[in-house]
């Protein structure tokens, strides 16, 4: 296990405990019948343990790695507490297609917006979403559920035409 893996994995526990210890304050989370009054109580929960999470797959791979599931069928999922869910796929470019690495996390700053970087050695591709489970895909194609407001200077609001 690297150093990023156990960091992401210390996470996981420190907030996993804190969501047992408050499921146990609120036996009607998993004792109610009534749908609404369990949503009311994890509601409540989630604002308690200020809980705005993003959950993202968290993993990562190393060219020589026997396992490749984190670029192929990633499994771990992580509430972050960042903004955006990232994968960052480097290909080896005298070797095309071979990768070199993959990470898939989450950030609140992007070093790169859905974008691919080549230099001598790697081509690089950034990939950022915002919804749940988003960064799901090999890294080759841009995610589908982009912020659209990145990368903008300033958001210009336009009136239209009145309505009749």
């Amino acid at each position: 296990m690297n150093v990023a893996e156990s960091n992401i994995n210390r996470i996981d526990m420190d907030l996993n405990k804190q969501i047992i210890f408050a499921v146990r304050k609120r036996p009607c989370l998993n004792n109610s019948r009534n749908i609404s009054e369990r949503n009311l109580a994890w509601k409540q929960l989630a604002e308690e343990l200020k809980i705005d999470a993003l959950l993202c797959y968290t993993c990562s791979y190393s060219w020589g790695s026997v396992d490749d599931s984190c670029i192929t069928k990633p499994t771990h999922q992580t509430n972050c507490t960042k903004k955006y869910c990232t994968i960052v796929r480097q290909e080896l470019v005298r070797e095309h297609g071979k990768v070199a690495t993959f990470l898939r996390g989450c950030e609140d700053k992007l070093e790169e917006y859905n974008s691919v970087v080549t230099d001598s050695t790697y081509k690089t591709y950034y990939r950022s979403c915002i919804s749940d489970l988003c960064n799901d895909s090999d890294g080759k194609r841009p995610i589908s559920s982009a912020d659209p407001n990145v990368g903008a200077i300033e958001n210009m609001i336009i009136k239209g035409k009145p309505r009749k």
